[in-house]
């Protein structure tokens, strides 16, 4: 990708190390109540170099929820184009989740907690990136759906669920802790496409199956998937 006019190699590279600087302090919770300027004696940057690349701390907050989606979703479309079988995507759509989290706790910090009062137009942009990714693992748990690897079911809710177990795990989750990220998004993973019924217990007859085509509501609307 072409590089805009006036922009140099150090200049990204700088910009890179103070949004990893800043994912820094996001992680260690001493973002949300700091100024531009104590930010910048954070980072080891003058205030001049920090308002060069971002003015206010809600550029910070943004540059970091626009990458980490549109990383997701690059990776998410390579996915989809890569020709293997939609169950083994799902899969890794669950692994990548639980290793972001691993690796960038301060990311999805970022995106689900710190979201401050941007502009109109950039939470448009920000909503619309999470409405093309949530509509793109969708298509995917579709995709195994049509395969035959999963069972016809609502894909929405199917997408839902593994947001949802991504989603919460950075509230507890500790990659220092008796699970790694893959340990825990394998033990996932049998829970969702295996079940936690016993052989036995799965002959039972239960409650009436969900419809595919339900209408799933949800009580959060904040995080609750675009329609």
């Amino acid at each position: 990708m072409a590089r805009k006019p006036g922009v140099t190699v150090a200049g990204v590279r700088r910009r890179a190390q103070i949004l990893h600087k800043a994912e820094e302090l996001i992680a260690r919770g001493a973002f949300q109540d700091m100024t531009m300027e104590s930010i910048a004696d954070a980072l080891d940057v003058s205030k001049s170099g920090l308002y060069h690349y971002f003015k206010q701390k809600d550029d910070l907050l943004f540059a970091i929820r626009l990458e980490t989606l549109t990383g997701l979703i690059t990776h998410q479309r390579e996915r989809m184009n890569s020709g293997r079988p939609y169950v083994d995507l799902v899969r890794e759509m669950l692994y990548d989740g639980i290793k972001l989290v691993s690796d960038s706790p301060a990311k999805y910090r970022a995106i689900f907690e710190l979201k401050m009062k941007s502009i109109a137009e950039r939470e448009e942009e920000i909503q619309a990136l999470e409405r093309d990714y949530f509509h793109m693992m969708a298509a995917t748990v579709q995709g195994a759906i049509d395969e035959g690897s999963i069972r016809p079911t609502d894909p929405r809710l199917v997408t839902q669920a593994i947001l949802s177990m991504i989603n919460h795990a950075q509230y507890w989750f500790k990659p220092s802790g008796r699970l790694s990220h893959r340990a825990l998004a394998d033990a996932y993973w049998e829970m969702l496409f295996i079940g936690v019924a016993s052989e036995e217990w799965r002959t039972v007859p239960t409650a009436t199956p969900i419809p595919r085509a339900a209408n799933v509501e949800f009580i959060n609307t904040e995080h609750s998937p675009p329609s």
